[in-house]
C-alpha cells in the first residue's frame, strides 16, 4: 500500500462511490489498494466538512508580524536618495537632492557633474560676486569626486 501520499480525486470518487452502495470500509481499502484506516478517515472528514477538498494547512508559523512584512517590502523598493549641500562661513548654499535615473542611489561622475552644473556654479557666482574670488570648493574623496571626468570638469570650469 502506498504510504504517505494523498488520495487521488478518482480514488475519493472511488470511495465514495463503493461507500455509498455499502461496500465496506475493509472491502473499499482493498480495493482501492489502501489502508483502512486512511479511507475510514477519509470518510469521517467527507462527513464532517462536506467536502473531497483537502482543507487547508496552517504551514509554518511566520516569525514576521504584518509591520516587519511592510518594512521589508518597503527596504525593498525604497529609492536611495543622495543630498549634497553647499556652505560659505557667510550664507547657506542650495541643498541638492541626487537620485540616479533608474531609481537607485549610486550616481555616476556625470550625474555628480550634472548637479554641481545646477547648483553650485549658480551659488559660486553668486559668492564671487558678494565675496571676492576667495572661494575653496572641498568634497570628499569619494570615486566620482576624484574621477577623470570631474577633475576634468573642474579645470574647465577654474574650481
Amino acid at each position: 500500500m502506498p504510504k504517505n501520499t494523498h488520495l487521488a480525486n478518482f480514488e475519493k470518487g472511488q470511495i465514495i462511490g463503493m461507500h455509498n452502495t455499502g461496500v465496506t470500509l475493509t472491502s473499499i481499502a482493498e480495493e482501492i489498494n489502501r489502508d483502512h484506516s486512511t479511507v475510514s478517515k477519509f470518510l469521517i472528514r467527507v462527513r464532517e466538512r462536506r467536502s473531497i477538498e483537502v482543507a487547508l494547512r496552517s504551514g509554518r508559523p511566520s516569525i514576521f508580524t504584518n509591520e516587519d512584512e511592510q518594512n521589508l517590502i518597503n527596504a525593498k523598493w525604497k529609492k536611495k536618495l543622495n543630498s549634497m549641500g553647499m556652505l560659505h562661513r557667510r550664507e547657506k548654499g542650495p541643498l541638492a537632492f541626487m537620485r540616479e535615473r533608474n531609481g537607485g542611489g549610486a550616481i555616476n561622475s556625470q550625474r555628480y557633474v550634472e548637479v554641481l552644473n545646477e547648483n553650485l556654479i549658480p551659488f559660486r557666482h553668486e559668492l564671487i560676486a558678494n565675496y571676492g574670488n576667495d572661494i575653496i570648493f572641498q568634497d570628499d574623496n569619494a570615486l566620482i569626486h576624484q574621477s577623470k571626468y570631474t577633475r576634468d570638469w573642474m579645470e574647465s570650469e577654474n574650481i
